[in-house]
């Protein structure tokens, strides 16, 4: 099983997450979940997830900052951005951090899935 992190700062968002998406049944595990950019990076280094989804706009380092900062030292993470903002300069942004998804809320769970799909031939063929 490959490894995922949730964060967001809206706890339901994150609980509707690991109930409404069939994890398992595509080959991943969610191994923690934050509400913050400061604990997330700590859950990261602990946890080194094979992917992470993260808001954007959170409480200390936002998902854009907590990407680049965790990609520093987890060069292979893969990450998608979960926001409810469509602004240009968030998807710029993301686009500089390596950022490899981007949804917008509310959360479409066939899209999820399919960065999952995507994901799991990525990481097999990385191992």
């Amino acid at each position: 099983m490959y490894k995922v992190i949730l964060i967001d700062d809206e706890q339901w968002i994150i609980k509707s997450l690991i109930k409404g998406i069939p994890w398992n049944q595509h080959g991943f595990e969610v191994c923690a979940t934050a509400t913050d950019g400061k604990i997330a990076l700590e859950k990261i280094n602990e946890y080194h997830p094979d992917v992470i989804f993260t808001d954007i706009k959170m409480p200390y380092i936002s998902g854009l900052e907590l990407i680049a900062k965790a990609k520093q030292r987890h060069p292979d993470l893969l990450s998608v951005i979960i926001s409810g903002y469509a602004e240009f300069e968030f998807a710029k942004t993301a686009i500089q951090h390596k950022v490899d998804g981007y949804c917008i809320k509310p959360i479409d769970e066939e899209e999820i899935i399919g960065h999952l799909k995507n994901f799991r031939n990525i990481l097999t063929n990385l191992k």
